[in-house]
């Protein structure tokens, strides 16, 4: 039988299941439900096998969740049918969110030996140190760009906390600064980690007595701040002068500030290790006995030293299993940390209140989910005067406050307001990548949130444009490398033959490819037209020709010889502007520009004022003039009419593609209810996911329509 622990992902070891009969056992309806089980497990798992006393066995393995009562019944049924038994625990990475309905894991410890945290017994990674012949130089150069990326990122297991102030552990004349960390009454970690409640007492007594003059830290556990566990050493700190940090921080931002840590079977203890800090164990968790932290008790069967690096590297990348929880496939570690840092730099955007203008009937609701925080709240306001009020006084009472306005229906008067009142103004506006097809009823991908302007106005500066023109992240190798590849997914989703459902489009299409088939060397010219709902027109201008029509009469005298087809997209229904009767070859309503970019090699130039289609006809090699000011002009990667004073940088197109689609707006998915990132989001169009179950989606109705309706900081109907 082939090993079903190691992970699929890994290019170190052979493939967990390479039979599809090679299935995995649950028993319980509880661990079926878990999200994405069957990715981690690299099969679908079967509920309740029939196993057989004798001859061949329907499944591999059997599987239970460590932690619940049905696990002891797993491994009795495993163990009398000679199956290997699965010990499920939650990875390293989990979640942005603490465990929850809608925060599934994103990392899976599967183990056929023991637990990684049960000192008792052998484990797969315990093993896996005690070996060698794994530390080979790929996987190890792998690990280092993991470990560097998820400590830059200032990731830990969840990373739902606000990062600590840099003075949130500042002590009067600079004592020394001891962080002790709590843990939560019961938590299986401490029993098995060969520890009670009488360890943390001791080890609280022994910190204080070591450091005399120091300041000590408890820091309590998220479950315990979060009113769902009690800890041991709450009660404790006082009689032993220990200061309790009683918000809920981030752990890499408090381990920054610490310089000697103390843990009985803690993972911030490993966290510590990781940023180079002195770690005492009480317990023994499993980075102790391996050479690297202070340790109260022994573990003879670790007899080998160890490096933090290469502990990390068994842990994290060969013994954790990876699914993005957004998707649903089996990934690898860096795919997460990116997933993860995504989420976390948009969760710490949002936090606090939010005063919404200027969203009426579903926009209300759509953007709100774009608005959502662990740690925040929001209201939806009518009128600027209510809105910049309500902020100004929960800026008072809780410290962070802002105003959130539709761009295009922002009042005159909106900005003085909130200059006057101290207050930040956050304009939105729907991102720039869209679905492939424009529909009445499709939920909006992306939302750019910009404290300057809007990425469409030109007529002053926008967080676009700041970052496109200062931004050093658009000369960095990763940075360029993900754009390239975000760029090679989006080819073939915009790019479409025929429109569907649309026999007008079709039927112009088609005289399109008869012209064009006629045309023999003359040049097939593009121009792309604007809707009149879109606001983006309203700032741009054309220089000597006030109107896009006078635009098509100059194309013609400048290309007498040209096969000249203008183009307008949007839903039928929509109003295109108004164009004059003029000589163009053809005229074309589509949809999208899908259907022109399908046919990109055969253009010889696309000409705009400021329509979206010359962004993605960028993609696609096509030359773009631009004869207004739109946010991909002035860049260097145009033919500009216009001169473009405040944009003076040369960008290449992979560094435009990172600012406009990665730094500047922010995505979400309404499938998973998570943050996530373009490259989730391209996923996603390539493959439709079915619809949810209806348990789900009827939980998810209760949510949004009832729950929300009695609260004054929720999504409104």
């Amino acid at each position: 039988m082939s090993d079903p622990l190691l992970p699929r992902t890994s290019s170190w070891f052979p493939p967990a299941f390479p039979s599809p009969a090679a299935r995995v056992g649950v028993l319980t309806r509880s661990l079926l439900r878990m999200p994405h089980l069957a990715a981690f497990l690299g099969s679908e798992p079967l509920f309740r096998p029939a196993l057989l006393p004798f001859g061949e066995q329907p499944v591999a393995a059997l599987a239970g969740r460590e932690g619940r009562t049905s696990a002891s019944r797993a491994k009795e049924l495993a163990a009398s049918h000679n199956l290997p038994y699965l010990a499920l625990e939650d990875g390293f990475l989990r979640s942005m969110a603490l465990p929850g309905r809608d925060a599934p894991t994103c990392s899976l410890i599967a183990d056929d030996t023991g637990l990684f945290y049960d000192a008792g017994r052998p484990s797969r990674l315990e093993n896996l140190l005690n070996a060698s012949g794994w530390e080979t130089p790929s996987l190890m150069a792998e690990a280092d760009r993991a470990l560097h990326a998820m400590l830059g990122a200032r990731l830990s297991k969840y990373n739902h906390a606000p990062h600590a102030s840099p003075y949130q552990l500042c002590t009067p004349s600079n004592r020394t600064r001891i962080l002790v960390i709590d843990q939560w009454e019961g938590d299986p970690k401490v029993t098995l980690g060969m520890a009670d409640a009488d360890t943390f007492r001791l080890m609280l007594e022994q910190a204080c007595r070591a450091h005399p003059g120091a300041a000590v830290f408890v820091k309590p556990h998220p479950f315990t701040l979060a009113g769902r566990k009690r800890g041991y050493l709450a009660a404790l700190a006082a009689e032993y002068g220990a200061r309790v940090i009683e918000r809920d921080f981030s752990a890499p931002s408090l381990l920054a500030q610490a310089d000697e840590v103390y843990t009985v079977s803690s993972l911030m203890g490993f966290e510590a290790l990781l940023q180079g800090k002195p770690v005492h164990c009480f317990g023994l968790p499993f980075y102790a006995g391996w050479g690297l932290t202070r340790d109260r008790a022994a573990c003879p069967r670790r007899t080998r030293k160890r490096g933090a690096a290469e502990i990390f590297a068994a842990a994290y990348l060969l013994c954790s299993r990876y699914v993005n929880p957004v998707t649903g496939e089996a990934c690898t570690i860096h795919e997460i940390i990116r997933l993860l840092a995504g989420q976390r730099r948009q969760n710490d955007a949002n936090r606090g209140y939010a005063a919404c203008l200027g969203f009426s009937g579903r926009a209300v609701r759509k953007t709100g989910y774009f608005l959502w925080s662990t740690d925040g709240n929001m209201q939806f306001f009518r009128d600027a005067a209510s809105a910049v009020g309500e902020a100004a006084v929960r800026k008072k009472t809780s410290g962070h406050a802002r105003v959130v306005v539709r761009a295009s229906q922002e009042p005159d008067d909106l900005a003085a307001r909130c200059a006057a009142a101290s207050l930040p103004l956050l304009r939105t506006a729907w991102g720039i990548l869209r679905p492939p097809t424009e529909n009445a009823d499709a939920l909006p991908l992306s939302l750019a949130q910009d404290s300057l302007g809007m990425y469409y106005d030109a007529s002053r500066p926008s967080g676009l444009e700041r970052i496109l023109s200062d931004s050093p992240l658009l000369n960095a190798p990763d940075m360029l490398a993900r754009a390239r590849a975000l760029r090679e997914a989006m080819l073939p989703l915009y790019a479409r033959p025929v429109p569907e459902r649309d026999p007008e489009a079709a039927a112009m299409l088609e005289e399109l490819d008869r012209a064009d088939a006629a045309r023999g060397d003359r040049p097939l010219v593009v121009v792309a037209g604007q809707l009149v709902a879109a606001p983006r027109g309203k700032d741009s201008r054309v220089e000597g020709h006030e109107r896009e029509e006078e635009m098509l009469r100059f194309l013609r005298r400048k290309n007498p010889d040209a096969l000249l087809a203008r183009a307008v997209f949007g839903r039928p229904g929509h109003r295109a502007r108004k164009w004059e009767p003029g000589p163009e070859d053809l005229r074309l309503r589509l949809p999208d520009p899908g259907p022109l970019l399908h046919r990109a090699a055969r253009i010889t130039a696309l000409h705009t004022v400021d329509s979206l289609a010359g962004f993605y006809a960028l993609l696609y090699g096509i030359p773009v003039h631009t004869w207004g000011t739109p946010f991909y002009a002035g860049w260097g990667l145009t033919n500009d009419a216009l001169a473009f004073s405040r944009r003076t940088r040369i960008l290449t197109l992979d560094a435009l593609v990172a600012g406009c689609l990665i730094l500047y707006p922010s995505y979400y998915d309404w499938y998973s209810g998570q943050f996530c990132g373009p490259e989730e989001i391209c996923r996603i169009l390539a493959r439709p996911r079915p619809p949810l179950p209806l348990r789900e989606r009827l939980a998810r109705w209760v949510r949004q329509n009832l729950f929300w309706r009695f609260r004054d900081n929720g999504l409104p109907l």
